[in-house]
C-alpha cells in the first residue's frame, strides 16, 4: 500500500523551450494507448517507486520535520511551458483522473535543500522488531538523491533542469 511517485525530468532545450530529458531505451512491455516519443522506444524513468518520505516532502509540509525545519516548494502545479512528452505522459496516467499533487522543482532548488535535516522514522526489521531513529533526510530519500538528482545534474546546469511529478495510486 503507498502512493505512486510518477516523475519525467526536463530540460531546457537549445530553443529555450522545456523537452524530456531521460534517455531512451527499447520498449519492455508495450502498452497500446501510450504515447511513446519514437517507436520502438520509451523514456528510461529516473525514478521508480515509493518513499514515504520522499512522497511527503514533495507533496508538501504535511509533518514538522523539525523545529524550525525547512520544506522544498510544493503543490505549484504542472508547469505552463511543461513539454508535449511530459504532457502526453501525464494525460495517459490520469485516464481515469485520479491522480493528484501535481508539481515540479528545479535541480537548482533540490541542490539547494538542506538534506541533512533529522527526522525521526520508523520501521520493522526482517525479525517484525520495531525501530525509531533519527537520521538525517539524505538517508530516508538517498535512492532519489543518489539515481535521480546525481542523474539529473548531467543533463544541464541547475537552473535548465527540473523533475515535473505527481502521485498515484
Amino acid at each position: 500500500m503507498g502512493m505512486d511517485i510518477c516523475l519525467c525530468v526536463e530540460r531546457r532545450g537549445a530553443n529555450g523551450l522545456w523537452e524530456r530529458a531521460e534517455p531512451l531505451v527499447p520498449i519492455q512491455y508495450p502498452y497500446d494507448d501510450f504515447p511513446y516519443p519514437v517507436p520502438g522506444l520509451e523514456r528510461e524513468a529516473l525514478y521508480e517507486g515509493r518513499n514515504r518520505t520522499l512522497f511527503r516532502l514533495l507533496q508538501g509540509p504535511i509533518w514538522q520535520l523539525s523545529p524550525g525545519g525547512r520544506s522544498l516548494p510544493y503543490s505549484r502545479g504542472l508547469p505552463d511551458d511543461v513539454s508535449a512528452e511530459t504532457r502526453a505522459a501525464f494525460d495517459c496516467d490520469n485516464d481515469p483522473p485520479d491522480l493528484f499533487g501535481m508539481s515540479w522543482l528545479l535541480l537548482a532548488e533540490l541542490e539547494a535543500f538542506d538534506w541533512s535535516q533529522p527526522l525521526t522514522g520508523s520501521y520493522h526489521r526482517p525479525s517484525g522488531e520495531s525501530v525509531t531513529e533519527e537520521r538525517p533526510l539524505s538517508h530516508w530519500c538517498k535512492h532519489f538523491l543518489g539515481t535521480t538528482v546525481s542523474a539529473m545534474r548531467e543533463l544541464g546546469p541547475p537552473e535548465g533542469v527540473r523533475a515535473v511529478f505527481w502521485f498515484g495510486n
